[in-house]
This record gives C-alpha cells, sequence and structure tokens, in this order.
C-alpha cells in the first residue's frame, strides 16, 4: 500500500483538543514548506473521519476501521503525548504503528518523569513500552524568552519550539521514506499454546496477585503463558540505567509477539499506556485478543454509539471479559 500522509494524533474528546490538533497540522504542514520539504497530505481523526456527521449502523467499528486503514497508509505517527495519564487510544495507535512498521514522533512539553522511588531514583520519559516504540522523542520542557511576552504567548512560543523540533525530525522520514522495521514473531521452542497476561505491567499489587492466579489457572489447563513485568518492582529494583528500564519494555514487547493469545487488563478510567500500546501490537501482528474490563458502566457518545473504553480498544478486542470465568471460557474457545 502506497504510503503518502501523516497521522497527526491528540485527544479529540473537547473542541480544545480538536483545536489543538489543528494547529498542530497547521504548524507541521508551514514548518515542512519552510524547509522545501513537499507537502504530504495529513490526516486528523474524527475531522477526516466526518465523526461528527457520518451516519454508519456501527459508527464506532466504521470509525475504528477507518483509522487504522489511514495508519496503513501513513508515513508517519506524530502528535504530542502529556499528561500522567496517557490517552488510551493514542497508546493503541502507537503499538499498531509499531506493528506495520510507521515510524511515530512523539512530542512532549509536559514536566512529568516517571521516577523510581528507590536506587539511584532513575527517571524516564514514557513506560517502558512505548520507549521501545518511539522512533524519535522531542522534549521541550521549559522555554522562556525573559519575560518579554504575555503568559499565553510563552506558552504558544514553547508548543511552537517543540512543534519546529519534531517537524525537524519529521523531514527525514518524509523525505527519505524512512519506514521502521516491522517486529517479527520470533522463535518458539514448543508448538504448546501461549497465553501472554498483560495487566498495568504488574506495576500494582492487585495486579500481580491477579497475574499470578490468572497463571495458575492457564497453566492447569496445559496452556504455557508469560506476564508482563517491566513495572514489576521486582524487576524495577535490579534497574541500573535508562537502558535497563528499555530492556524491560523489549522483553514484554517480545513476549507478547511469541504468543497466541493476550489478555489485556483495563480496570481503569484510563487504561494503562504500555498496556494499551501492546494491545496496539498485537492487533497489528494479528494476535487474539481478550480484554478484561470489569467496570460497571459505560460511556455514551453523542454521535449514538456505545463502549466501555476508547473505541480503538473496544473494537480491536476479540473478547471482552467481565469476569476472570469468562477470561478463561474466552481462552479455551480461541484456542480451538
Amino acid at each position: 500500500m502506497n504510503r503518502n500522509m501523516i497521522y497527526i494524533f491528540t485527544r479529540l474528546f473537547s473542541p480544545e483538543d480538536r483545536r489543538f490538533s489543528a494547529e498542530i497540522e497547521q504548524r507541521i504542514k508551514l514548518r515542512l514548506t519552510s524547509m522545501r520539504v513537499p507537502v504530504v497530505k495529513t490526516f486528523v481523526p474524527y475531522r477526516d473521519t466526518d465523526q461528527a456527521s457520518v451516519i454508519v449502523t456501527n459508527k464506532a467499528k466504521y470509525i475504528y476501521e477507518a483509522d487504522l486503514q489511514r495508519l496503513h497508509r501513513s508515513l508517519a505517527l506524530v502528535g504530542f503525548l502529556n499528561g500522567m495519564a496517557k490517552d488510551e487510544g493514542i497508546c493503541f495507535e502507537i503499538g499498531y504503528a509499531f506493528a506495520i512498521g510507521v515510524p511515530v514522533l512523539v512530542g512532549l512539553t509536559d514536566f512529568f518523569s516517571i521516577q523510581l522511588p528507590y536506587g539511584k531514583r532513575l527517571t524516564f520519559p514514557l513506560d517502558p513500552v512505548l520507549m521501545n516504540m518511539v522512533s524519535k522523542l522531542t522534549r521541550v520542557v521549559e522555554y522562556s524568552d525573559g519575560g518579554k511576552r504575555t503568559y499565553s504567548q510563552q506558552q504558544s512560543l514553547h508548543i511552537a519550539a517543540a512543534l519546529d523540533q519534531l517537524t525537524e525530525q519529521l523531514a527525514e522520514y518524509v523525505l527519505k521514506q524512512k519506514v521502521q522495521p516491522r517486529p517479527s514473531s520470533g522463535f518458539r521452542l514448543s508448538n504448546t499454546k501461549t497465553v501472554h497476561i498483560e495487566l498495568a505491567g504488574n506495576q500494582f499489587e492487585w495486579c500481580r496477585m491477579l497475574s499470578a492466579e490468572i497463571e495458575r489457572a492457564l497453566k492447569a489447563k496445559g496452556y504455557a503463558t508469560t506476564t508482563s513485568n517491566r513495572l514489576n518492582p521486582t524487576a524495577l529494583k535490579r534497574v541500573k540505567d535508562e537502558k535497563s528500564i528499555v530492556r524491560l519494555g523489549d522483553i514484554d514487547i517480545k513476549n507478547v509477539l511469541k504468543s497466541d493469545i493476550v489478555i489485556i487488563g483495563a480496570d481503569s478510567t484510563e487504561m494503562d499506556p504500555g498496556a494499551a500500546a501492546l494491545q496496539g501490537l498485537a492487533r497489528g501482528m494479528n494476535k487474539k485478543l481478550i480484554i478484561y474490563d470489569t467496570k460497571s458502566t459505560l460511556y455514551s457518545a453523542s454521535g449514538g454509539h456505545v463502549m466501555s473504553r476508547n473505541l480503538m480498544l473496544d473494537q480491536s478486542a476479540d473478547v471482552r471479559a467481565n469476569s476472570l470465568a469468562e477470561v478463561y471460557r474466552a481462552v479455551d474457545k480461541l484456542l480451538l
């Protein structure tokens, strides 16, 4: 498929989010033009899928499929990933882009880092899974003009400075038509069906307890299992530098690639960013996907569609399980 566009990611749920996506698009186009880079198409979700006006039977499925089609035609996935809680739909797109070989360029302008509470108290900018998937990371945490402009003007200049750096990196991908190597599913020593369990990288105690319970149940059924542990305190206490943090994310990625089924824990308001990215990777690699989501409420969007969470996650799953019993039944059914 011919790749001829730039896919711009941002949050999309409010007018201020959508306005920001338009500002990103405009700045990128102006900067590329000033650099004499050939103009390419841009894709902005919501706007370019006519999300506000399109009338179809299954709107969520229509939007999901339209977004993935654009990703397959993209030279790069570009945008900002700010805030403590990362947008789960964006993280899914990053994982999917990584799976299909689309370069991912991320900008950060916030002042948050993830910090380890022990040892050297190392900090890192993103979940270790995302650090493996991002092709280029641009970070502009502070911007100052010495107080010569208004507060609002300084914030605009801060964003512009980050966007200019991001666009300079983007230009290289546009000019050279660079692609990201697609990940390989790797070599398997056994024909035993393997299930990977992803519960927020085992960051929380309840995740570690639940992962162990799911592992015991699946092994009793004769399945092989792997578990994400990039944020498990036991693993993090052995970390010496940023490279070893990145390696923890790489291990989780490789385990997903070697699996037949991936179980993704979704029990939070916003899915863990690494988990959402691994779901995107699994979908892009055609793995079987089970979302374990026990929440008692749904979201109702003004366009008429109802979903448990971001539609990219809802629509990409083969099964949405509301209990452990449903998870186990789904594994058996998917591996028949």
